[in-house]
């Protein structure tokens, strides 16, 4: 399960996900041609053989995507940037399987635009904001 979350879809590697689906991609030339079988989260957890870790799995999952959406609205108040991302990370554990560890720099990208976001409407950038204003038409409130 480890080798199958941190492993890299390459040319001429076929991934994990696809040898355990018995997909007949994996005997395409995966040099020229890349396809993917998509296992999803459950069937990503169920690489550890016990029904046990996928049912705690999936419930962290669940927990996890609430608290992502928690994180998402509680600096931005913006109920549709919050859905936007809540419906781009369940799509991520629906979808879950194909080199999971290369979807960490969207993410990435996704908080800290987030926080950009948070900044943008934080009291001292606004503060900041007229206070430049007031000294670009020669007003300055010091």
């Amino acid at each position: 399960m480890k080798e199958a979350a941190f492993e890299k879809r390459e040319a001429g590697f076929v991934t994990k996900s696809q040898v355990i689906a018995n997909s007949h991609y994996q005997w395409t030339d995966s040099n020229k041609w890349r396809f993917a079988s998509l296992p999803g989260s459950a069937a990503f957890l169920f690489f550890s053989g016990q029904m046990w870790f996928v049912l705690l799995g999936m419930a962290l999952f669940v927990m996890a995507l609430q608290l992502c959406e928690q994180l998402v609205f509680k600096p931005t108040t913006n109920p549709l940037l919050c859905s936007l991302i809540g419906f781009k990370l369940a799509h991520t554990v629906s979808q879950f399987g194909v080199a999971p560890r290369q979807d960490i720099p969207f993410y990435g990208m996704i908080a800290c635009f987030v926080l950009f976001i948070h900044v943008l409407h934080s009291a001292k950038f606004n503060k900041m904001l007229q206070m430049l204003a007031g000294t670009c038409t020669g007003r300055s409130k010091l």
